[in-house]
């Protein structure tokens, strides 16, 4: 996994550059030490670099930027408008997905600045899209491609077609949240779609341990990431944006 240290860059224009270049291949980049500087917000600034911060889904806004979420976990989740708990919130473990499954247009880019890591578990999960595809036979791919999983907005494929090869939007619990609320009853083939593709995750996905000041960028539609669950009692503390590229 590629990482830039911000200490080694002198121009923000030429590191913007490099950010950007990390996120068509391999789709993910870490930058390490960044950090707020005076009335910079530099997590901020970043976004604004790459693309328009998006304002959905920022249930615990940032007190100074309401652009930012801040994730930290809680005894008891925090509980959304259609009354599921938010896994982020929790204590417990949220498999690898992408983010906003249930808005029509998910955002493109994802951004994590560890403010406070947890002493115990809190370790990231990551999966390449391109990686869990060769681990897919043709007719589970095919099935994952047509239009007709659940989301809140209505029926939509998991896999899609682009002119740079297939992107994928996934979030497995709320596929089947989605079915509660369309009253929607998923096909077995599209069950064991399902399941071949969490096994594939297994199977690929790698596990690491951001740092505080670390900031994690990933490419929403070509990498799934996760996390292990957390202890009790833990003071992590991670803030989040995201971004549209158009």
């Amino acid at each position: 996994m590629n990482r830039l240290d911000m200490k080694y860059y002198g121009n923000w224009d030429l590191f913007v550059q490099t950010v950007q270049l990390c996120l068509v291949d391999p789709g993910i980049v870490i930058v390490e030490n960044l950090r707020s500087e005076d009335e910079r917000d530099l997590l901020v600034l970043l976004a604004n670099s790459l693309g328009t911060v998006s304002q959905h889904d920022v249930s615990a806004p940032d007190d100074a930027n309401h652009q930012i979420h801040q994730i930290a976990p809680k005894e008891t989740p925090v509980i959304d408008s259609d009354g599921f708990p938010i896994l982020s919130t929790s204590l417990l473990a949220f498999p690898s997905h992408t983010d906003d499954y249930f808005e029509s247009k998910p955002a493109d880019l994802v951004m994590f600045n560890c403010v406070r890591q947890a002493e115990d578990g809190g370790t990231s999960l990551i999966a390449h899209l391109k990686l869990i595809l060769e681990r897919l036979d043709g007719d589970t791919i095919e099935t994952l491609k047509q239009p007709n999983f659940p989301a809140r907005f209505g029926l939509t494929p998991l896999l899609t077609e682009s002119e740079a090869g297939l992107l994928i939007r996934y979030n497995r619990l709320e596929t089947e949240r989605g079915a509660q609320l369309l009253n929607y009853q998923l096909e077995p083939a599209q069950i064991q779609a399902l399941d071949a593709f969490d096994a594939a995750i297994d199977a690929v996905q790698i596990q690491f341990k951001l740092r505080e000041n670390d900031c994690i960028v990933i490419n929403n539609s070509r990498i799934l990431h996760g996390r292990t669950a957390i202890t009790n009692g833990s003071n992590r503390l991670l803030r989040r944006v995201k971004i549209y590229l158009s």
